[in-house]
């Protein structure tokens, strides 16, 4: 089966190259063009296509026991598709949320209550669908705390941000983009996926004014949208013990505040 979607998919009609650094784009061209027809034969049989993820999957919790020194606890909620004009407006508001050392999570629950070792989310978007992940480390007893913290913080997110961090974090995700393209690789790989996902080169000039266009009421209502607790799941690895006293106790704080917020 393996082999069988290599030789269907990987073919010169169905890929992109892409080049950074000190390259010779016409030679880069014709060695690209020349093995391509070297290569070039018809796939065994004609791909199926995949089905389309027709209705979000039903929100759980999930526990795996496994002897760790820390416990991982995930709240995740369907985020966008790469396509979806209002990605720039989830990712400011990822960065608001946790994705940064200035965030809301990382300075309440880090800094100022000290109950994780860390605590960050991301929002990582496919060509269907995508997903808004919160991820914490922490001692045991401090995961029921930690889950609850979480869920009161989605909670005042929805009311809105101020001018200032809102600005704080356009600056900051413009800073990470900027920065990211002083890495050969990571500069061949933005160069990929424009060309994959939307057919065209985006450039850094238009990518960084579409993030400063974000409004602090878009960013509200992104969290209104996605951040919906009785959507969510939780995902939570650690030494769990038999009798399952941590596993109940997280397991109430993720539907008693799910729950509340109803």
């Amino acid at each position: 089966a393996l082999l069988a979607y290599h030789r269907n998919r990987y073919v010169p009609g169905n890929t992109v190259v892409a080049a950074a650094g000190s390259v010779d784009h016409h030679r880069l061209a014709g060695l690209s063009a020349e093995q391509g027809a070297k290569r070039a034969r018809p796939p065994a049989r004609a791909p199926r296509p995949r089905l389309l993820l027709s209705e979000a999957p039903a929100p759980t919790v999930e526990f795996v026991r496994k002897d760790t020194e820390q416990y991982h606890v995930c709240v995740g909620a369907a985020g966008l598709a790469r396509s979806d004009e209002r990605r720039f407006a989830a990712s400011v508001l990822d960065n608001v949320l946790g994705g940064s050392a200035s965030s809301r999570l990382f300075q309440e629950i880090r800094e100022k209550r000290g109950l994780v070792y860390t605590i960050t989310s991301y929002h990582t978007a496919y060509r269907e669908g995508g997903l808004l992940v919160i991820y914490g480390a922490m001692s045991p007893s401090a995961a029921p705390e930690v889950t609850t913290l979480i869920l009161q913080e989605i909670e005042k997110i929805k009311d809105g941000i101020s001018p200032a961090e809102l600005q704080r974090a356009k600056e900051s995700y413009k800073g990470a983009v900027m920065l990211s393209l002083e890495s050969t690789g990571s500069r061949m790989s933005r160069l990929a996926r424009s060309q994959i996902y939307y057919g065209r080169q985006i450039s850094l000039d238009e990518f960084l004014a579409r993030i400063d266009a974000v409004t602090t009421e878009q960013v509200q209502a992104m969290a209104q949208e996605v951040l919906v607790p009785q959507r969510m799941a939780m995902a939570a690895i650690g030494p769990f013990r038999n009798d399952g006293r941590l596993a109940a106790a997280l397991q109430e704080a993720f539907r008693a505040e799910s729950t509340a917020t109803t």
